[in-house]
């Protein structure tokens, strides 16, 4: 869309040109307005319709209306809305909040600070993942030196071919010959 600042400007004398304007000057002309039917012919057109070629239609309502339900919930909303909106907020009283601390209390800093670690029991620790065994290893060596192989193909060693097209299109002949037939 071209901006104003594209459109054409003015000439700088159309102002005095429009304060001298004489409108005698100007030639009367006469508009002609046909219309596409003549009256009395639209009107026979009107009273010889006939009614009985057209075809039955059923209506179908596209632009439900919202059932009592609807209208009544979105009336609560609404009214909620606007209640949330006009709250007074000087009719509240004031609370004090309490914080609770999430850091343990002193009682629990002592426990730690007289646990005896002599009650404790030693314990070994045992390994459970697996390694693989050497099948699995060589297999997944095989696997990855066949994705090397083919990630790294060099296509310039491929011999040239010839497509032989089996099922050729019928000749001109053929087609005249079958219309003959």
């Amino acid at each position: 869309m071209a901006s104003l600042k594209d459109a054409p400007k003015p000439a700088a004398n159309i102002k005095d040109e429009l304060k001298h304007f004489d409108p005698s000057k100007l030639a009367h002309a006469e508009t002609n307005e046909e219309s596409q039917l003549p009256h009395a012919a639209m009107l026979y057109g009107v009273e010889h319709f006939q009614k009985d070629k057209l075809s039955h239609t059923e209506t179908a309502e596209k632009g439900v209306l919202p059932n009592k339900e609807e209208v009544k919930q979105e009336k609560d909303h609404q009214n909620l809305l606007h209640g949330v909106e006009g709250f007074d907020k000087s009719s509240m009283k004031h609370a004090q909040t309490y914080e609770k601390s999430s850091l343990p209390h002193d009682s629990a800093l002592m426990g730690v600070k007289s646990f005896d670690k002599t009650k404790l029991q030693h314990t070994q620790t045992s390994e459970k993942v697996v390694l693989p065994d050497s099948s699995a290893i060589e297999a997944e060596k095989k696997h990855d030196q066949f994705v090397k192989g083919i990630e790294h193909f060099d296509s310039s060693k491929l011999k040239p071919t010839e497509t032989q097209e089996k099922n050729p299109l019928p000749t001109k002949e053929i087609i005249a010959q079958e219309k003959a037939a």
